[in-house]
């Protein structure tokens, strides 16, 4: 999918649909996911008898146990701009990711030329207005060197998914 400037699309749903209405909107993909889930007595959202958040008094503020589903479609890199994945971060309690499908989305080789365009374009534009909100030369460079270390870090690798496997102790 390409816009009509040909960019490509990326496109991402995150935190859908909110948990209470999870198991009503997709009931069948509700029980999946909980039969999926590793490790039921730590992760079960709902009986799991060593996942504390299950053991929290009725009246305390719980954590939002899920489930909850992130669609992407795009790129393995930004592209300069915009984002498929899911960046690292971290959550309020701990978390189980399934990562259910993934396949390689192709540039097309006559659009490669459209987008290094484009993203000329966009880096132009981002120094500008970075340089524009900042007056002392020094700052500017600072600036600069850190956003260039930056994009040579992540240009070294793409993405992938590290699982933890633990024994009960």
């Amino acid at each position: 999918f390409y816009d009509d400037k040909g960019w490509p699309r990326v496109m991402k749903l995150k935190d859908w649909p909110q948990t209470k209405t999870f198991k009503e909107n997709l009931p069948r993909h509700s029980e999946e996911f909980l039969c999926s889930l590793p490790l039921k007595q730590y992760t079960h959202p709902c009986d799991g008898p060593l996942n504390l958040a299950v053991k929290l008094p009725e009246d305390c503020l719980k954590p939002d146990m899920g489930p909850k589903t992130y669609v992407a479609y795009g790129f393995p890199q930004e592209l300069g701009r915009g984002d498929s994945v899911t960046k690292l971060h971290c959550d309020m309690s701990d978390a189980v990711n399934v990562l259910t499908h993934i396949c390689e989305v192709p540039i097309k080789d006559e659009q490669k030329p459209n987008i290094d365009e484009l993203k000329e374009k966009h880096a132009k534009q981002d120094l500008k207005e970075l340089f524009s909100s900042v007056s002392d030369y020094k700052e500017k460079m600072e600036i600069l060197e850190k956003t260039c270390d930056e994009e040579v870090k992540n240009l070294a690798t793409d993405g992938g998914a590290l699982w933890d496997i633990f024994r009960r102790e």
